[in-house]
């Protein structure tokens, strides 16, 4: 009698702190993702020496788009989960219209900033990018990792 209560004591106690450690993971993912129109907004007008009408233009333009994304992001997932077997083809059809996606706020972003801003946006996506390529090769190749590098 006495093992059975140890054990039912225990089960309970480890499945509380699994749904525990699930909702603190869920809720820390929200908080980081809210901020990062308005930052990247801040960024941009930091870098390119936006006027003030600009920066707002500039945010509500993030702020617009971002709410966009999630909606067709939540659009495609609703189709991965429906369509299994057509799944190799949505991605694709979804890379090809979020790379479409992109390119029109590029273009409503230059009306926004200019193309003089615009080029000096796009040189620092590029780096941006470059230099996330590098650190994601050195994240892969943890094994490889001496002390100096750290």
């Amino acid at each position: 009698m006495k093992k059975r209560g140890l054990v039912l004591i225990i089960g309970i106690l480890g499945f509380g702190l699994m749904v525990g450690a699930q909702g603190r993971n869920a809720n820390r993912f929200v908080e980081k993702k809210a901020p990062a129109t308005q930052q990247k907004a801040q960024c941009s007008a930091l870098d390119l020496n936006l006027t003030d009408a600009q920066r707002v233009k500039v945010e509500e333009f993030y702020k617009k788009r971002e709410a966009l994304r999630e909606e067709k992001f939540a659009n495609f997932k609703n189709v991965q989960q429906t369509n299994r077997e057509d799944r190799q083809n949505s991605r694709k059809q979804f890379r090809d219209e979020m790379a479409k996606f992109r390119a029109e706020g590029d273009v409503e972003l230059e009306k926004i900033i200019g193309k003089d801003n615009m080029t000096l946006l796009q040189q620092k996506r590029s780096e941006t990018q470059k230099a996330n390529r590098e650190n994601k090769g050195r994240r892969m190749d943890k094994k490889n990792w001496k002390k100096s590098d750290l």
